[in-house]
């Protein structure tokens, strides 16, 4: 009896232990990151149950946007696999890319991006109908400018290539995105503007 009790709660200590150093962050392609209580990749999909108090159940991804699974207990495990005939980036490549969209999410913002798409928002919803080409055309525009790398930055350490690359990418991802959302905004109070008054 006693024998069996012992089994049975070193069982119990010993999937309770698997679950902790189970848990752990998943770090996508794009630089973000997503908490899970538990992983493992099947095949060409990643099996997870995500962290959370509202999150449970299994979940399933396609382990294609995913560079790594990092456990709280230090290790890592590589999800990306470049493909040498397509010329994919190496994995410390793909390493500093992700690094660098990842400053840019943390460090880029710019206000202005958001204020000039409510002005090109507003401005154009005197077009009623054409109204979203002005915001889209000034999105669009702006979007062709990419955003450098502070030189504070720079000086700080000495950044890759891809790193550079991964930064100016998201930066520009990001103001593109603000544009577009300051347009919508700008359509909006200027239609209603427009339709009271008339």
């Amino acid at each position: 009896m006693k024998l069996t009790r012992f089994f049975l709660i070193s069982l119990l200590i010993s999937l309770f232990v698997s679950e902790v150093y189970s848990q752990g962050t998943m770090l996508y392609l794009n630089g973000k990151t997503k908490r899970f209580m538990t992983a493992e990749v099947k095949g060409d999909f990643l099996i997870y149950r995500p962290e959370g108090p509202h999150k449970d159940g299994i979940r399933k991804m396609e382990k294609f946007d995913i560079f790594s699974l990092q456990f709280d207990d230090g290790t890592e495990q590589i999800i990306y696999e470049p493909d040498t005939t397509y010329g994919d980036p190496s994995v410390e490549e793909a390493r500093e890319y992700v690094k660098g969209e990842q400053l840019a999410d943390s460090i880029y913002k710019k206000p202005m991006n958001l204020i000039g798409g409510i002005a090109s928002g507003a401005a154009g919803s005197i077009l009623v109908f054409y109204a979203p080409i002005v915001p889209a055309v000034y999105a669009t525009t702006i979007s062709l400018f990419t955003p450098h790398m502070p030189k504070s930055q720079l000086e700080k350490e000495v950044r890759s290539e891809d790193f550079i690359a991964g930064y100016e990418r998201k930066a520009r991802n990001k103001k593109t995105k603000s544009a577009l959302l300051g347009g919508v905004i700008g359509l909006g109070v200027g239609l209603s503007i427009l339709a009271v008054i008339q």
